[in-house]
């Protein structure tokens, strides 16, 4: 089936900033409750709103823990940059008339303060941000959400995500999902997109 609506997860999909998010919250747990955990258990609850994550690592002391994350991935924001390829793989989908926006467990002020160096917002006609809806990843509310926004169909639109909350997302959507296998996750799903690149073949 070739696409003509691409709806992209944010981190670890289009920009390769999961390790340093990843290793900001390891951080800020650790300075704010003297838990170590090893890296390996962060990344497990990658590509979840914050707020959930908060609660799967057992976080008690959560508005610290978060005001030291934003702190902690503020001062490494410059690092986070999109993927190899991916801004021509962009401007491609835009020239072949694909639609394309950006479903994200991130709030709008994370948004501005960490990306607005990427110039997002002119590249991606709908965002919907975790701000913008009551339910959150894996509910279907932030897909249908950007359907209802953008006006698109079900059928023709397809989620690209890096991890399970992505894939389930899609699922409980009802729309299609591929995984973005240049992403540090391994998720088990049909389909698989090896490099950005592979996106213009779906189109």
């Amino acid at each position: 089936m070739k696409y003509e609506t691409i709806i992209f997860d944010l981190d670890g999909t289009l920009i390769d900033s999961d390790y340093y998010n990843m290793t900001s919250l390891k951080n800020a747990i650790n300075r704010v409750e003297g838990r170590n955990l090893s890296l390996d258990e962060v990344k497990k609850v990658s590509g979840a709103p914050a707020k959930a994550t908060l609660d799967i690592l057992g976080v008690t002391r959560r508005e610290e823990v978060m005001k030291e994350w934003d702190q902690e991935f503020f001062r490494q924001k410059g690092r986070a940059d999109f993927f190899d390829g991916m801004e021509e793989v962009l401007t491609a989908l835009t020239d072949a008339g694909v639609y394309s926006g950006i479903v994200t467990s991130r709030e709008r002020h994370e948004y501005d303060a960490f990306f607005a160096h990427l110039g997002l917002y002119e590249k991606f006609q709908t965002v919907i941000f975790a701000s913008d809806t009551e339910n959150h990843k894996p509910h279907p509310e932030p897909i249908e959400k950007f359907l209802a926004v953008s006006g698109r169909n079900k059928e023709g639109a397809i989620y690209i995500g890096d991890t399970m909350f992505d894939r389930d997302t899609a699922a409980n959507a009802g729309i299609d999902f591929a995984l973005a296998g240049w992403s540090l996750h391994d998720v088990p799903c049909e389909h698989v997109l090896a490099l950005p690149a592979s996106l213009l073949d779906i189109i």
